[in-house]
């Protein structure tokens, strides 16, 4: 653990760093405010131990600059000659997280010391965790990709910045055909591992704003920020030959009808704005996220033609 000792009295830094250095933690120290954000900018510690009469500065001063410069919890505990209970409950007050009177005994500044630390890593393993649980929320367990929940608040969220700032969006829906009998006679193991190619597929062919989603089952969902109808499948056949590289070691294809698969990546694409009003009356309102996935999956319905993309306007 690393620990930053900010203290103007050179035997008061050099005491608590040698202190701290014996616990076998790695210890830097400074003497002013700027030199402490200097060592900040380095890399943050895991705890900062900041005395109050600094050459420049007040070290509660200090404080919200500690605080803010990473978005990791970071500890201060306050170890200074200004100690009388206003002073302590002031400090308190602007954020540090311990306050101790100098002198003191040193037994007790490693035990405070330690004591945060400890929080320290408590929250860091919450914080860890929160955001597992996050990621794990938003995303497809076998793909990877985001899930069908992100999928319909993402594209909300996308629309909703079209309406405000203008521009165009593409939405696509892309389904692998033939998939259900090459999972039935390969094994669900098999199909998963071609759910996970195709994924990976996809999503190294998007740019950085675009989002791409398993909408469910061997469907996929792909969000392209300002693009235009034209540009959100490339030109000719060339979306097919993504599921060419498809094919696993050691099924050569005469064994495998994975050469069906070579041309039989369909997709169909929505935009928003619609260039017509829909022409077909929707429960909900027809400029919303799950509209916008209707018009594409009925688009994809009606004018699916097999071993070949198909590009539609949401307006037709």
């Amino acid at each position: 653990m690393r620990v930053l000792v900010v203290q103007a009295d050179e035997s008061a830094r050099a005491s608590q760093r040698d202190l701290l250095s014996g616990a076998e933690l790695t210890v830097a120290a400074a003497g002013s405010g700027a030199e402490a954000l200097e060592k900040l900018r380095e890399g943050a510690p895991d705890l900062v131990v900041l005395g109050r009469s600094l050459p420049d500065m007040d070290g509660l001063d200090l404080l919200p600059q500690l605080k803010g410069v990473h978005d990791q919890f970071m500890p201060v505990l306050i170890a200074s000659h200004r100690s009388t209970t206003a002073e302590r409950v002031l400090g308190l007050q602007k954020g540090a997280d311990d306050y101790l009177a100098l002198p003191c005994d040193p037994d007790e500044l490693l035990a405070r010391v330690r004591a945060l630390l400890r929080v320290k890593e408590m929250h860091d393993r919450v914080l860890s965790i929160q955001r597992e649980l996050e990621r794990l929320v938003v995303s497809d367990p076998l793909t990877g990709l985001y899930n069908r929940r992100y999928l319909v608040d993402r594209l909300g969220q996308e629309m909703n910045r079209v309406d405000r700032y203008g521009g165009r969006l593409a939405f696509a829906m892309i389904d692998l055909d033939g998939f259900k009998p090459v999972n039935d006679k390969y094994g669900h193991v098999f199909g998963d591992r071609l759910l996970r190619a195709a994924a990976s597929e996809i999503s190294r062919s998007l740019r950085t704003p675009d989002v791409a989603a398993r909408y469910g089952g061997d469907e996929f969902a792909v969000i392209l920020p300002q693009t235009q109808p034209e540009g959100a499948l490339p030109p000719g056949d060339s979306r097919p030959v993504l599921l060419a590289r498809l094919l696993p070691p050691g099924l050569s294809w005469p064994r495998c009808p994975w050469h069906t698969l070579r041309h039989a990546m369909n997709a169909a694409e929505a935009c928003h704005p619609p260039a017509a009003a829909p022409r077909y009356p929707l429960k909900d309102d027809p400029y919303s996220s799950h509209s916008v996935i209707a018009r594409a999956v009925r688009q994809y319905v009606r004018r699916i033609a097999p071993r070949r993309p198909m590009v539609v306007d949401v307006g037709c």
